[in-house]
């Protein structure tokens, strides 16, 4: 054996050594400590929830969870729903938004249905082109295996036995934000540094005053260097104001919200997945 293959045997060795000596939990544990913490609200809606037309009686069952993925909490669903409601074909997450609603999303973040509470009780509901549609949670003790995507079956986690009371009581005591005041797009323009945690940025943004060449928009750029995986993927190139908050336009067209805070600094609004904010430089 050479003298550079002795080395790398000896330094294997060494790793391996070291890594019994952290034992089998510690890198899974770092993990989970850098798991952001769902808010307690979308605790409680997480869950099994029943998707239904009224008018043909068909229904699909989801699995709202709380696993963050890009844009939002993964949806799981079994295959046979793709076939009673077609629409739910491209949802892929969901958000519970600062309005009060619930969006289903497709890989891209872009909403495929947004429902809203306009009933009694704690179901939500949405128009369609063929009538409506009804989302309504299901107790512990009917909900069944869901099949999330990449999976074969996975059993919903472990939910209160009265859930529906469980949400109903959580979306009464949660009241929905008031609309902001309107933002002054001059007042917008500049260099942002973009964070995951407040005062701790990872890369930075120009929101120029570019007119972008879509109707509305300035052109933004992000900094060539940065690192982070999920504003790349996002690929932020513009931005507008509406109804007093900041979005930021993909490439691919879909937008991210974010809300001003009290100390000038705009937080990811509704704050799903991984958090985001922007503080002017």
């Amino acid at each position: 054996m050479s003298l550079d293959r002795s080395r790398g045997a000896a330094g294997a060795l060494l790793l391996a050594a070291f890594a019994a000596m952290l034992g089998p939990g510690t890198a899974t544990a770092q993990q989970a400590a850098k798991k952001p913490e769902p808010p307690a609200l979308v605790k409680t809606l997480a869950g099994v929830w029943e998707l239904t037309d009224p008018l043909t009686s068909k229904a699909c069952r989801l699995n709202l969870t709380t696993d963050t993925v890009l844009h939002g909490y993964l949806v799981g669903m079994p295959p046979a729903c793709r076939m009673a409601l077609p629409v739910v074909n491209g949802v892929t997450s969901w958000t519970y938004n600062s309005d009060g609603s619930i969006s289903l999303r497709d890989p891209g973040g872009v909403s495929v249905l947004d429902l809203r509470r306009d009933r009694p009780g704690p179901s939500f509901g949405t128009k369609t082109a063929q009538g409506e549609l009804v989302l309504t949670p299901i107790n512990a003790a009917t909900a069944a295996a869901i099949t999330k995507p990449g999976a074969k079956t996975a059993a919903p986690a472990a939910l209160p036995p009265d859930r529906v009371g469980a949400v109903s009581a959580a979306l009464e005591h949660h009241p929905v934000a008031a609309e902001l005041p309107p933002l002054q797009p001059a007042t917008i323009v500049g260099l942002y540094g973009v964070s995951r945690e407040k005062n701790r940025p990872i890369c930075s943004i120009d929101l120029t005053e570019r007119p972008s060449t879509r109707r509305g928009q300035y052109v933004a750029v992000l900094s060539g260097g940065c690192l982070d995986t999920g504003l790349k993927v996002f690929e932020p190139i513009g931005w507008r104001t509406e109804r007093g908050r900041l979005l930021l336009v993909a490439r691919k067209g879909h937008e991210q919200s974010f809300a001003p805070g009290k100390d000038g600094v705009f937080e990811k609004d509704p704050p799903s997945g991984a958090q985001l904010f922007l503080k002017k430089q």
